[in-house]
C-alpha cells in the first residue's frame, strides 16, 4: 500500500498513524476513550503491539462543517473544560462559558479545524496514557517516543 506524509485537513482522508513507547507497556491496552467522541475523526482500525500503537483514522471535516456553533463549542468544552465535577468529568458549562467562543468567529473556525484534525485527536488520545504511566511509575516527562508518525493511505 502506498503512503505519503501529507495531511489534508480540509478534506476527508484516511491516514495510518503510529505512536511508539520506548519500552512495552500494558497501558496501551487500557487507553482511555473519554472525550474521543467529541472529535470528527473515525477510528477505522487499530492494532496494539508490545511497544507501539497503529491506528487507521479518517478525519471528517465535512461533519464538523454541519455542526452548529453551539455543538462545536460544547464538544470543545468536553475536551477542555474550564471546570470539572468532583469525579473529574467536564462540568456542565454555564451559558457565559460557551458564549465567549460563540461570539468569536475566528475562534469558532479554529475549534472546527481542531475537532477534525488528526494531530489534535492523537494529542487527546495519547495524553491520558502518558499521564497515567508517569503517575504509576512516579516520573515525569515523555512516555511516547516522539509525537506520532502519520501517513496518508492511497
Amino acid at each position: 500500500m502506498a503512503t505519503i506524509s501529507i495531511f489534508f485537513p480540509s478534506s476527508s482522508e484516511i491516514y495510518l498513524c503510529k505512536s511508539i513507547v520506548p519500552f512495552g507497556d500494558d497501558l496501551l491496552f487500557t487507553a482511555e476513550s473519554d472525550g474521543k467522541h467529541s472529535f470528527a475523526v473515525e477510528i477505522c482500525g487499530f492494532s496494539v503491539m508490545d511497544n507501539h500503537l497503529h491506528l487507521v483514522l479518517r478525519n471528517r471535516p465535512d461533519l464538523v462543517r454541519g455542526w452548529s456553533d453551539e455543538e462545536v463549542a460544547r464538544r470543545w468544552w468536553e475536551l477542555c473544560p474550564a471546570r470539572r465535577d468532583d469525579d473529574g468529568s467536564a462540568a456542565e458549562p454555564y451559558p457565559c462559558e460557551i458564549d465567549h467562543w460563540l461570539h468569536d468567529s475566528k475562534q469558532m473556525a479554529e475549534l472546527r479545524r481542531r475537532l477534525s484534525h488528526i494531530s489534535w485527536f492523537m494529542r487527546f488520545l495519547c495524553q491520558p496514557i502518558s499521564v497515567r504511566a508517569n503517575k504509576e511509575d512516579g516520573v515525569t516527562g515523555h512516555f511516547f517516543e516522539g509525537r506520532f508518525d502519520c501517513d496518508r493511505l492511497l
